[in-house]
């Protein structure tokens, strides 16, 4: 019994690390071709509570240099299974075909 929980936990684990690990960044333009319902104006208003994150490339005299946001495509596939995407207090719901948000506020 014991050796079944451990093989279960380490399939777990394993699970999560390679979602973790092989996850794939996107820019927005892509993002935004891949699922339509991220429409540009909705990612500058709103793409900050979507999980992304940018490279910081310093060169040689120590000058930083930014790269594009790059939004994580295993993150946002897991919002889109769930059916909608949560900023604040608001509850953004997908459509069937995923191409369009409902705003509904949460109520709490």
């Amino acid at each position: 019994m014991l050796r079944a929980e451990i093989i279960a936990a380490r399939r777990q684990l394993m699970e999560e690390a390679e979602k973790y690990y092989s996850d794939k960044f996107v820019t927005g333009k892509e993002l935004t071709k891949l699922y339509p319902c991220f429409t540009k104006s909705w990612l500058s208003s709103n793409g900050c509570f979507l999980p992304r994150t940018r490279a910081t490339i310093y060169d040689d005299d120590e000058n930083e240099q930014n790269s594009k946001w790059g939004y994580s495509l295993n993150r946002i596939t897991q919002y889109i299974e769930r059916g909608y995407v949560e900023i604040n207090y608001k509850r953004y719901y997908f459509n069937e075909d995923k191409t369009e948000f409902r705003a509904v506020v949460a109520l709490w």
